[in-house]
């Protein structure tokens, strides 16, 4: 599967390292059928949102269904974790709202504790039903000027990349699509980060996902703090799905593939991005 690279302003550094080729490689029952999030543990453990019936545990390998974790919740539609595994965020489109749980091994079994931490996601004047915040991944502080951030994306009316600073979600940033992603990207169903500290988002009515960089000001620490990263469109691969499937999750494991969610069937697609 070939892909298409837009043309960007990025420095050469940038532009040698984009996706060239995203190769399709495994695709995995989740074991969840509307598996609208997930992200990845270190050991080898998958979570799955559901939306509204919860957070689940996916089935090592897959193919059988998820052990659930938390059954409350409402609408939700991203997921993710620290690098370290030991805390996950949620995003509730509904209510706009953010929560934190902490991951805790118990007896060799996972479990998810509340820890209280709840924060309210800005909302915009053009915010309609269904088109609110809808994906989130964890931004660390080594690819981010010294401050773990969240990055949510706001899916439509208008399509935003919110960037939120830890641990309190300070809104930092909003940043708008660059001009050559807007037909790309109609839509934000979901966005990761990888090793480069490149956004990957996907677009579930466009069915395609297309990767930026962040570029983050070069200037004194003041000038990082007040100053808005630049998204530079990097390049762009189209699903092998059919028009009825919904690619809502997005995730990197920890061998560096992509992984995409369906939220229809629970299958998720791994891609191997080679550069």
């Amino acid at each position: 599967m070939r892909v298409i690279c837009t043309p960007s302003t990025a420095t050469a550094t940038v532009a040698r390292t984009r996706v060239v080729v995203a190769r399709l490689v495994a695709e995995i029952d989740t074991g969840v059928k509307g598996a609208s999030g997930l992200c990845h543990l270190p050991g080898g453990h998958t979570l799955v949102v559901d939306d509204d019936k919860g957070i689940a545990l996916m089935s090592p390998g897959g193919g059988s269904t998820a052990r659930p974790l938390i059954t409350s919740g409402k609408d939700l539609e991203g997921i993710c974790a620290c690098p370290d595994g030991t805390q996950i965020w949620v995003v509730l489109e509904g209510a706009r709202r953010v929560e934190r749980y902490d991951v805790e091994h118990t007896d060799g079994s996972l479990q998810l504790i509340e820890s209280g931490a709840v924060h309210k996601l800005p909302k915009f004047k053009d915010d309609v039903d269904n088109k609110g915040w809808e994906g989130l991944t964890f931004l660390p502080a080594a690819l981010a000027n010294g401050t773990d951030h969240l990055v949510c994306v706001h899916e439509a009316h208008p399509r935003r990349i919110g960037i939120f600073a830890l641990p309190d979600l300070e809104h930092r940033f909003s940043l708008k699509l660059p001009k050559d992603a807007k037909t790309l990207l109609p839509d934000l169903a979901d966005v990761a980060v990888d090793d480069h500290g490149h956004l990957f988002i996907v677009s579930d009515e466009g069915r395609r996902v297309v990767e930026f960089a962040l570029v983050w000001s070069s200037g004194t620490e003041a000038d990082r703090l007040l100053d808005a990263p630049t998204l530079v469109t990097l390049s762009s691969f189209e699903l092998p799905l059919e028009k009825n499937s919904k690619p809502e999750g997005l995730a990197f494991d920890a061998d560096g593939r992509l992984w995409v969610s369906l939220d229809n069937d629970g299958m998720a697609l791994v891609f191997q991005l080679e550069r």
